[in-house]
């Protein structure tokens, strides 16, 4: 009798020592199968050789308001989904959720001494690029190399501009662009007013293949809205192009309310026609442009594209002095061909591009506080000119408008789930079957 009970309590003991062992060798096994057309809810192989290559670990901390859409509910199943997989790549992505009751989820990524946040991540249009491009923007400060030179007195002004650029690329400033490898850079003018050295090297590095992008700044208008013009360096550097920047204000229908202060101390909120909504190219969002200047495009072989434009409603104001919106002088609109307030430069037999774009006073401090709409435009123009090609397929590529969970098949669940009942069958049916074949032999 203790004979027979020894080898039934052994016989439990290896039964459960196999469960347990099973289970904890199964727990991280991934075998989901992605159903989603085109494998829109799993990592690309690009990102997946990136997570590879970080050698430290990134923490993400997730604060989720329990409070969503059903919208946002999805978007989190998602960057769940997301992290599962990246996990698996990598076991150095951790991951910490914690509830925020009293504000909109947002996200932190932390990498050594460093930290990035994504805000309203559930309402990020493409997870996994957000996610990849922060991780490698993290792990590698100078993956996104883009070079600024100020050709404007407004440099002080523009603190707003460099702060979304150090957050998004990795931005140099000094005038010394001698360097080789700024021949595979972003090289962005801010301003018409550069010495025509720099000019020069600009242009050679264009040659080489550089991207450049310009935004013009041909006058200042003051508090009082009187407006001083300025030389134009950039003349010279876009006449190979039959390209050349008209001195003219457009006065534009689609125009912008401006609250000023009115010789009665009184504040006021009128429409002020100087600064106008452009129409963006290919973007929902429009484009708010103070005091634009037409861009002439005179026959060219090179290939243009416009970016920008006025509406079809508008007026040119030859070289105004004074542009104040109690400047009562009637605005005669006409309908005429839009005016052409951005354009794309790609230059035959060279992999560069050339953009030249309204403008300056679009970037400063009281534009971007207040229409940060104009920055996402702006960054929707220089990331195919900084990002590389994979990096920038992965933005492009297409998510489900709805995620449903049903999309992915969690086989490794489901094993997890028969493992308690077919191991212990099988070992079941291998106890029988040999209790069988000995019973059988002893009646032999």
């Amino acid at each position: 009798m203790t004979q027979l009970f020894v080898k039934k309590s052994i016989k439990i003991t290896i039964l459960v020592m196999t469960l347990i062992w099973g289970n904890v060798l199964l727990k991280d096994l991934n075998m989901s199968k992605d159903l989603s057309n085109e494998n829109r809810l799993s990592l690309s192989t690009y990102s997946k050789e990136k997570l590879r290559n970080i050698n430290d670990i990134v923490l993400l901390r997730v604060y989720i308001n329990p409070k969503q859409t059903i919208e946002q509910h999805h978007k989190l199943s998602l960057f769940k989904s997301l992290i599962r997989q990246m996990q698996q790549i990598n076991n150095k992505i951790k991951v910490e959720y914690y509830d925020q009751k009293h504000n909109s989820s947002s996200l932190l990524i932390f990498y050594e001494n460093k930290r990035q946040e994504i805000k309203g991540f559930l309402t990020t249009m493409n997870m996994e690029y957000s996610l990849i491009r922060e991780m490698i923007k993290l792990t590698n400060p100078k993956a996104f190399p883009i070079h600024i030179l100020f050709g404007t007195e407004k440099k002080e002004r523009l603190t707003v501009f460099k702060k979304y650029m150090e957050e998004r690329y990795s931005p140099s400033y000094t005038e010394n662009i001698q360097d080789k490898t700024m021949s595979k850079q972003l090289i962005c003018i801010l301003g018409t007013h550069l010495k025509p050295e720099v000019l020069k090297q600009v242009y050679a590095l264009g040659q080489k293949g550089a991207n450049i992008i310009i935004f013009l700044d041909n006058m200042t208008v003051d508090k009082d809205f009187q407006v001083t013009y300025k030389a134009n360096t950039l003349t010279t550097f876009l006449a190979p192009f039959n390209i050349h920047v008209e001195q003219g204000i457009i006065a534009d229908k689609s125009h912008h309310y401006l609250s000023w202060v009115n010789p009665y101390k009184d504040i006021e909120n009128k429409p002020y026609p100087y600064w106008m909504h452009a129409n963006v190219k290919n973007n929902q969002d429009s484009y708010l442009v103070p005091w634009a200047v037409p861009i002439n495009i005179d026959n060219s072989t090179t290939k243009i594209s416009i970016l920008m434009q006025s509406s079809s409603d508008y007026y040119r104001s030859e070289r105004p002095h004074q542009l104040g919106p109690d400047h009562e002088r009637p605005i005669l609109f006409s309908k005429q061909k839009p005016a052409v307030l951005g354009i794309k430069i790609e230059k035959e037999n060279s992999q560069s591009t050339l953009l030249v774009l309204n403008n300056t006073e679009s970037l400063t401090n009281r534009i971007l506080n207040q229409h940060s709409e104009n920055i996402e435009v702006v960054q929707e123009w220089m990331d195919p000119l900084v990002l590389d090609s994979e990096l920038l397929a992965l933005k492009n590529k297409k998510q489900p408008r709805k995620i449903n969970e049903k999309n992915i098949v969690k086989q490794n669940q489901l094993i997890q789930l028969l493992y308690f009942f077919i191991l212990p069958l099988l070992y079941m049916g291998i106890i029988l079957l040999s209790r069988y074949y000995r019973r059988k032999r002893r009646k032999l």
